[in-house]
């Protein structure tokens, strides 16, 4: 479904940005839409930029679906390219193995640290890996520690985010059909989802139970950097 329905092409548009000086700081309202090639279907999105200070930016987006949207969808979230001397993440969250909707109780809460090898368990048949729910916190660190990359929760609305970091691109992934087929790339990527699709058991089994499918309804979601 995800395939013929072109999800992998998904990017965000822009079609208009506003940008406001305050004595606060800087806002920057960037509204376009989130779209597949070639489809008539996607997101009208807005993204709220706040930045108070050199060394912080709230990031605010909100969508609202329009046309055929493929359902269930596997994913909402954005992703970001980070450079490969940030090789080791810490996060407050669920740990320390991977987990998701459906496939979590097992995890414990609380800090836990990782290089982006080990974070990332590669299946002889390349499949979805890697992520962990409710988390409060990423912080991606240079092996000098000097230089670092935070994600938190907001404060203003501290709701929950899930994360991922391989070294590798999600198409990737997808495509791979044997481990040695998996390419790591010139950068690591930073996955932050709001939601994700539950695992299910479909490789041996049901789909995942209706509480865990992602249907595309509005979404909302923010985060600081």
């Amino acid at each position: 479904l995800w395939s013929k329905r072109l999800v992998n092409t998904v990017r965000f548009g822009e079609h208009s940005a506003v940008i406001n000086r305050e004595k606060s700081g800087l806002t920057v309202e960037s509204r376009g839409k989130i779209l597949p090639q070639g489809e008539c279907w996607g997101f009208d999105t807005k993204i709220i930029y706040s930045i108070t200070s050199p060394e912080k930016i709230r990031v605010k987006i909100s969508g609202e679906p329009y046309g055929n949207v493929p359902s269930p969808l596997p994913r909402i979230g954005l992703v970001f390219p980070i450079a490969k001397e940030f090789d080791t993440a810490n996060w407050f969250g669920r740990g320390p193995g991977d987990s998701y909707p459906d496939r979590k109780d097992s995890t414990l809460f609380g800090e836990f640290s990782g290089n982006v090898e080990s974070m990332n368990f590669i299946y002889d048949v390349p499949q979805e890996t890697g992520n962990h729910e409710d988390t409060y916190r990423v912080t991606l660190t240079s092996p000098d520690c000097e230089r670092s990359i935070v994600i938190a929760a907001d404060e203003e609305n501290p709701k929950l985010f899930s994360f991922s970091y391989p070294p590798f691109t999600l198409e990737n992934l997808t495509a791979a059909r044997h481990c040695d087929e998996l390419e790591r790339s010139e950068e690591n990527y930073l996955y932050i989802d709001r939601k994700m699709r539950g695992l299910g058991s479909n490789s041996c089994g049901p789909e995942p139970e209706e509480e865990y499918e992602l249907k595309p309804e509005p979404f909302e979601f923010s985060f600081v950097i």
